[in-house]
């Protein structure tokens, strides 16, 4: 799995390099850690929880307590290892930099040009070079300045390393390190290490939202009580995710702009919850991008597909810029149709007109 490069980190006034050998990150190889997604809690299991697993600290001795498990500091003792995507993200995310870069051919042959291959300085570096395999040599900003010509610093070398004839590269590369590389290789081979979302499934089964659950807290978001948008931030936070998918997607649906401005929907109990169905308030969401999420989690039944569908339908006719056409049919296309999952279907309840939703009281309850 290693792919190390070649990176010039600096150039002092004695034309020496100080330079690194560092392994590039594709992003991709992120995404294709095997993480395992169910978990069943077993007395005696010892868990470890990585950095930033979006796991509220609050849930985790309740959790220990009901399944007769501990939580160790220690991962390499851990039975069990929990891990999430913020955490995996940081390894690109920390590293990700723009670098110059030409070819490894065109390195060589500029380098050969300007030293003298019995001068003792380069002897370690000529030694790097021949053994190595990269296509590129990459390099920063700072060094560039001092390679080519036209810049402020002046060119130990007297001769630019690229030009109209040898251009070089500039784009977002992302390097990681020896410790990193180490972490990351451990993952991809580990047999005992899940997603946190399977840990966080566990520490939310008290509730499961239905429809006159989700009216109610629908009635929460739209008071003009501030605090009673916090008791619905933290009763959606509470509620069993998979369960509750179609309503919690929906109230984030209708109530984004409120929620990304609210206070409480910081709290690391519900973007544990915003994680869980990768969802983000500040950007554009549609009926699609909650299908998906379903979709994505294997969460899409035919109830929960209707429910959506009604939706999508009322928001169509409401948007259609035409006053001589009407629609009068509408229903899902075959590729949403051979998604659907034939697990357990959504409860659906229907409100009488004459029947009272949840009060304000009840709902804080919960």
């Amino acid at each position: 799995m290693s792919n190390k490069q070649l990176i010039l980190e600096s150039l002092d006034s004695n034309a020496v390099f100080t330079y690194s050998l560092q392994t590039k990150l594709e992003r991709s190889r992120l995404d294709n850690i095997p993480l395992k997604k169910e978990y069943i809690p077993t007395a005696g299991d010892k868990i470890f929880i990585y950095p930033d697993a979006d796991i509220p600290k609050f849930k985790v001795k309740p959790f220990c307590d009901k399944y007769k498990v501990s939580l160790i500091r220690d991962k390499n003792k851990a039975s069990q290892k929990f891990v999430g995507t913020s955490y995996l993200e940081s390894f690109y995310k920390n590293n990700d930099k723009r670098y110059y870069s030409v070819t490894i051919a065109r390195f060589k042959e500029w380098f050969a040009g300007v030293i003298y291959e019995t001068d003792p300085k380069y002897k370690d570096f000529i030694n790097v070079l021949e053994k190595y395999t990269g296509e590129r040599v990459y390099y920063p900003w700072s060094v560039t300045m001092q390679l080519e010509e036209n810049y402020s610093k002046p060119n130990p070398f007297g001769i630019a390393l690229t030009d109209k004839k040898y251009k070089g590269s500039y784009d977002f590369v992302c390097f990681i390190k020896d410790d990193e590389e180490d972490i990351l290789q451990k993952l991809e081979s580990s047999e005992s290490t899940y997603t946190s979302l399977a840990l966080l499934k566990h520490m939310n089964q008290s509730t499961v939202m239905d429809e006159r659950m989700y009216f109610s807290i629908k009635n929460l978001l739209e008071s003009p009580d501030k605090s009673n948008f916090t008791i619905a931030i933290e009763t959606m936070a509470n509620c069993d995710y998979e369960r509750s998918s179609v309503w919690l997607l929906l109230l984030i649906y209708n109530f984004k702009s409120e929620i990304r401005d609210c206070k409480a929907s910081k709290h690391v109990n519900f973007t544990s919850l915003l994680t869980f169905f990768d969802m983000n308030p500040s950007n554009y969401i549609t009926i699609e991008h909650l299908i998906n999420s379903l979709k994505k989690r294997n969460l899409l039944t035919q109830g929960r597909l209707k429910i959506l569908m009604d939706i999508a339908e009322k928001e169509f006719k409401e948007d259609k810029d035409t006053e001589y056409f009407e629609v009068i049919g509408f229903k899902p296309a075959q590729q949403i149709i051979q998604d659907i999952d034939e697990g357990p279907e959504e409860i659906v309840l229907i409100l009488d007109d004459n029947e009272e939703e949840l009060s304000l009281g009840e709902v804080e309850c919960l």
